[in-house]
């Protein structure tokens, strides 16, 4: 301590079990902090980087700190455990016992600037500002990049999610390999629970290039003299322009079950459905692939016809497994891919009114990010 300032210094570094923060682009678990307290409040500064104040709420402030997103999903999951172990004590005196060891109410706010939330190598979602406020068991966060706004709910584990505006950048940052969308705009809405949750996502208006189910699909379709009537000689130089791709999936672990997969475009309609296993990196899926081209399709093989627009079109199955990064293909009796547009698919995501508001165009709350 100064002369005169009753304030306690100190420094330190420690090893803590959640790799919470990045640290030259890797998740640690090792933080240095240096800081004061007196007997109202105190200051510590993580990682020369993170501030905090600590009175009767957490204050966090940041700029250009990226946080790792898995790990705080693990905070959040194992703090929800240790308060339902609590609550389900099987007697009074074990509940007491349960109360006297069960965290204390958890009250902060974050406010990062220029930041990003890290998913794992190559994928991030940016924030130009991130807010984060947790108080009485809920969690509400709240993330803008550049015109995009999103806002999500945690109670208990119990997850709401909703996002619109998105751009280029913030796309590029969710890709990995499989594939690359050039423009378009990204809406998202998402249910259920830190262990599974029902997502849909938009993304309307993009060039969708290099699609490895696609590059491979097609590739095969090349193979096929029959189905060359579905091959679009313009994607492998230019890419695929849609007016709207639009998928619905479960998603529990590292494991999506793809209920529905819609890529509506003048060339070629891709309606898929199936399997995309992270943890493996392997896929199982199935797809319609449409064609409204005015070719002879008299000898195409297992061909079927797809209600679309009002008029019937012709379609071809295949079925793709494997590497997800590089899938076989082989045709298969057709089936028709039952398959929705994002307004249809959205009105299944069931979400707080207030959570749609505070995203809403022209719905601003005070809940929600300031310019």
């Amino acid at each position: 301590a100064v002369q005169g300032d009753d304030r306690l210094r100190f420094n330190g570094l420690m090893h803590y079990p959640y790799a919470l923060l990045m640290r030259r682009g890797e998740p640690t678990n090792d933080y240095r902090f240096k800081g004061w307290l007196d007997s109202r409040r105190a200051q510590i500064t993580v990682n020369d980087s993170l501030r905090v104040n600590l009175a009767s709420s957490i204050e966090m402030n940041s700029r250009g700190v990226a946080f790792n997103l898995a790990e705080l999903k693990r905070l959040a999951n194992d703090r929800h455990q240790r308060s339902q172990a609590a609550q389900s004590s099987p007697s009074s005196t074990d509940k007491e016992q349960a109360d006297d060891d069960s965290p204390p109410e958890f009250r902060f706010r974050l406010n990062a600037r220029d930041s990003y939330l890290w998913m794992n190598e190559g994928r991030r979602i940016l924030a130009d500002d991130l807010l984060i406020h947790v108080a009485d068991g809920r969690a509400k966060i709240k993330l803008r990049h550049r015109a995009g706004l999103a806002a999500l709910e945690l109670e208990g584990n119990r997850i709401g999610l909703l996002g619109r505006g998105f751009g280029q950048e913030f796309i590029d940052g969710l890709l990995d390999e499989m594939a690359q969308i050039k423009g378009g705009t990204l809406q998202f809405r998402a249910q259920g629970t830190l262990d599974e949750i029902e997502t849909v996502v938009a993304v309307h208006d993009a060039l969708l290039k290099d699609y490895k189910q696609l590059n491979n699909m097609l590739a095969f379709v090349n193979t096929v003299p029959g189905m060359l009537t579905f091959n679009t000689p313009s994607y492998d130089k230019q890419g695929l322009q849609t007016h709207e791709m639009a998928v619905s999936f479960n998603l529990a672990g590292r494991v999506m079950d793809i209920k529905s997969l819609n890529i509506d475009s003048d060339e070629l309609d891709i309606r898929g459905t199936g399997i995309l296993d992270f943890e493996t990196g392997t896929s199982d899926m199935t797809f319609n692939l449409v064609t409204g081209a005015k070719k002879s399709i008299a000898r195409i093989p297992l061909l079927g016809y797809i209600l679309t627009g009002g008029a019937k079109k012709p379609s071809i199955a295949l079925h793709v497994w494997g590497d997800m990064h590089n899938p076989e293909v082989k045709s298969t009796a057709f089936k028709e891919v039952a398959t929705y547009p994002f307004a249809v698919l959205a009105r299944t995501i069931l979400l707080p009114v207030h959570l749609v508001q505070s995203v809403q165009e022209g719905g601003q709350t005070e809940e929600t990010i300031a310019p």
